[in-house]
């Protein structure tokens, strides 16, 4: 009996021993790696820009509806902040009385660039600096100042650079284009096929515009205003940095009134007019080209058109470039 050993108790179990160890082996079915999640994050946001960048490049309208929001946006926020440049004594808001508005005229003179501040104002309203329109006469730029800026038009501005009055590198046009194509024709930029929105993007020059005899043909006035303004938009969104020119439609002759598919000055006045508001509602620049061209009947002389009545000859278009000299805001 001395010589028994004691065995150890065998556990019951309905389990094999095998099973038993292979289950306490086992780990997780899966394993949490928050690498793994980072870099899926950085994959979806280098995805995502990328698509964003490429849809701003294929359609620029994008990028106008974008700065149009923006100004909205900016207006939106001006018009609720009080914020001026010059000093005011300490007052409270409580003790602004109709009287004190009365008397809140403030004359300021033009700023630098021919821009001014608006003559009257009150607590409740915020002194913007709007531009003079139109643009007021001025010292004449050298002849060279043209060299620097981008002129995009219909064709009175393409045959100003073959007439040698521009240099071919300054029109952005050709004698096809139009407010209803510009989105997509493509024209001769030394010797390069491109779209007018393409050659200007992120430009830093003047730009001057002179769009809206060819259309003024077979539509409103305020029809082509529309599209001016979808187009100055997509303009200011293509070269923000920019200052930007809305040129005047000429007049036409007595004769282009008068013929079988007349363009009547008072159409023309109409569309400049509303032009005229564009360009204080964008804060552009509008240069009054069309008055520079006209009679004392108020219409283009003969003398200064094509045969058709319609377009500028050489002599015309020196009158309209020479206008454009001295017409540019310091």
């Amino acid at each position: 009996m001395a010589n028994q050993t004691t065995k150890p108790k065998r556990t019951h179990s309905s389990e094999p021993v095998h099973a038993q160890k292979k289950r306490r082996r086992r780990g997780p079915l899966l394993r949490f790696r928050f690498s793994a999640v980072i870099l899926i994050w950085i994959f979806c946001v280098i995805g995502g820009f990328g698509i964003y960048m490429v849809q701003r490049n294929i359609h620029p309208e994008i990028a106008a509806a974008e700065l149009a929001a923006k100004n909205k946006s900016d207006k939106d926020t001006d018009s609720d902040t009080d914020t001026t440049d010059w000093d005011v004594d300490d007052t409270d808001a409580d003790d602004f009385t109709a009287d004190d508005a009365a008397v809140t005229d403030v004359t300021t003179p033009p700023a630098e660039g021919g821009e001014t501040a608006p003559t009257e104002t009150s607590a409740s309203q915020v002194v913007i600096q709007a531009k003079i329109n139109p643009v007021p006469e001025g010292a004449p730029k050298e002849g060279d100042y043209v060299n620097h800026c981008a002129f995009l038009g219909d064709s009175n501005i393409w045959k100003m650079g073959q007439n040698g009055l521009l240099q071919t590198m300054s029109v952005y046009s050709d004698e096809t284009l139009n407010l209803g194509n510009y989105e997509t024709h493509y024209f001769d930029l030394n010797g390069t096929q491109i779209k007018m929105l393409s050659a200007i993007r992120a430009a830093d020059c003047p730009i001057y515009l002179l769009f809206g005899a060819e259309s003024l043909k077979t539509m409103t006035p305020e029809k082509a205003s529309d599209l001016y303004l979808e187009m100055l938009n997509k303009v200011q969104a293509a070269a923000p940095e920019s200052k930007i020119y809305v040129l005047a439609v000429p007049p036409v002759t007595q004769a282009a009134e008068k013929a079988e598919k007349q363009l009547l000055n008072s159409t023309i006045d109409k569309f400049n007019s509303l032009l005229l508001t564009i360009a204080n509602d964008s804060n552009v620049y509008f240069v009054d080209t069309n008055t520079a061209l006209k009679n004392n009947d108020s219409r283009l002389d003969k003398d200064k058109a094509e045969e058709d009545g319609i377009h500028l000859n050489a002599e015309g278009e020196r009158i309209l470039l020479d206008y454009v000299l001295c017409h540019v805001p310091e």
